[in-house]
């Protein structure tokens, strides 16, 4: 395997075995016995008069995926030589293993941990406050990329499109303060408010990067902009702007440069969630939600670079059908570019955050179970990403509620749901998987011996939270987040 497949592959394996599709919240917007509910639809009330959640748990929240990609895809068993093998091997299909990549390709990351979490109910209203420090890292590329790595030759006068090459990472702080009202017995309404504070953030604009291939040179096009806010990076030029790449310092993570970073509050932003709850009659009730529509204006520790021009690699060195200077080639350019990148400035940019809409429904047979149906839709990257779900919400006894549900997304990716919420005296515990792993492979090779491969899995993600709650709404009984013990 030469170097460039192996490089390849490590890639791939990171991103199926740590699977960073747009997959949305939905299992715990119908569940019973879960207070943070309210941070799908603001005008979801607990049924508990008060709740107060655990730091840091209250609630925890890791999500990743991929969209053209699960285990399978990268590693098969071989029957003719009973083995495994990847795409690279002799007897791999590569033609195959292409065919599964779209024009479009990312690989999502998000983590959220609650720092405070609080809701009090007085008289029809219920108000919630919370903190919470969120992360996320998406990256972009393009089918092309995978077919230039996939090549043991570079055909002459081929061009290659990457300009849907790109990254977007950052890590913020949210306060949020959310009021929600009985209008009558049918309506509720909620709102919340949030101030931002952003931490940290790179986002690359790439309108255009094009390589084309020849026998003696290659050429590339380029237009990209980088935007970022690091505190714990210090850039380094020449007299020309030109970016002295070699030379970036970076600062070490310990305690003055994570206060630095946790305290800074030079990056405001502000987002707002609306939503409704209406019972159409007392089975059958009806509700939807805005989340997330807001900003945040980056204006601390702010550097703007940028790569732009035409270039041109002459040489034997850049040889298309030399299969032993591909890799030195491919080398030479990376140097090449990360030596063009130039300062534009220190211009405050602002970045928006994945706003989402909510529209479900639910019929409640009782007070122990009811069915939701639920859509879910999402813009990231200027695409629309829309997810539809149907859930089964059962209390069985009131110490106990799960969620069961089943989700199509975009028509194509199906997932199963899975939530389950306990409640102890005043300790309430509650767990929540929108991708549940189903099918699974067991592994002969582990040095700690057998273990177990979620092998047709593109994402994984886990919500726990922990509260404790005390009293109930003395109101009629409403099923959503109701009292697990009277």
């Amino acid at each position: 395997m030469n170097l460039h497949n192996k490089i390849l592959l490590l890639f791939l394996m990171l991103v199926c075995t740590f699977p960073l599709q747009a997959q949305q919240n939905t299992t715990m917007y119908h569940m019973y016995g879960v207070p943070q509910s309210n941070s799908l639809n603001p005008a979801f009330q607990s049924s508990y008069n008060f709740y107060i959640g655990i730091p840091a748990i209250a609630p925890l929240y890791v999500n990743g995926n991929n969209n053209p990609l699960s285990f399978d895809d990268i590693v098969k068993h071989n029957d003719q030589i009973d083995s495994l093998i990847t795409p690279f091997h002799p007897k791999g299909n590569r033609q195959e293993f292409l065919n599964l990549f779209k024009d479009n390709n990312f690989v999502n990351g998000d983590f959220s941990t609650g720092l405070f979490s609080i809701g009090l109910r007085i008289n029809e209203m219920f108000f919630t406050f919370d903190i919470n420090d969120k992360a996320s890292v998406h990256f972009n590329y393009p089918k092309d990329l995978i077919t230039a790595a996939l090549s043991d030759g570079f055909p002459d006068n081929t061009t290659y499109n990457w300009s849907k090459l790109g990254i977007d990472a950052q890590y913020y702080r949210e306060y949020a303060l959310g009021v929600s009202r009985h209008i009558n017995d049918r309506l509720t309404l909620g709102l919340k408010g949030k101030l931002l504070f952003g931490k940290a953030d790179i986002h690359t604009t790439n309108s255009l990067m094009k390589i084309r291939s020849g026998y003696k040179s290659w050429d590339l096009q380029s237009d990209a902009t980088v935007h970022s806010s690091l505190p714990f990076v210090k850039w380094k030029y020449d007299k020309n702007g030109k970016l002295d790449w070699d030379n970036i310092e970076t600062k070490k993570f310990k305690g003055d440069t994570i206060r630095q970073i946790v305290m800074n509050t030079g990056n405001p932003g502000f987002a707002l969630d609306a939503g409704f709850e209406y019972k159409v009659d007392d089975h059958f009730t009806v509700s939807g939600s805005l989340i997330d529509l807001g900003f945040i204006r980056w204006r601390k520790e702010i550097t703007n670079l940028s790569l732009k021009g035409n270039y041109t690699f002459e040489g034997e060195l850049v040889n298309s059908y030399n299969k032993d200077s591909i890799s030195d080639a491919a080398n030479a350019i990376l140097d090449t570019l990360k030596n063009e990148f130039y300062l534009e400035g220190h211009d405050a940019y602002t970045t928006y955050l994945s706003g989402k809409m909510y529209l479900g429904a639910s019929y409640n047979f009782n007070n122990r179970l009811s069915f939701g149906l639920l859509s879910s839709s999402q813009i990231y990257n200027k695409k629309l990403y829309q997810q539809l779900t149907l859930s089964c919400n059962l209390q069985p006894i009131r110490l106990l509620s799960t969620s069961v549900c089943y989700s199509l997304l975009n028509n194509k990716s199906q997932n199963l749901g899975f939530g389950l919420s306990l409640k102890l005296i005043n300790l309430n515990i509650y767990a929540i998987c929108d991708q549940v792993p189903l099918h699974w492979a067991k592994s002969k090779n582990s040095e700690d011996g057998p273990g177990y491969i979620p092998y047709k899995t593109k994402g994984m993600d886990l919500r726990l939270g922990v509260n404790l709650v005390f009293g109930k709404e003395k109101s009629k009984k409403r099923l959503q987040d109701q009292p697990l013990i009277e």
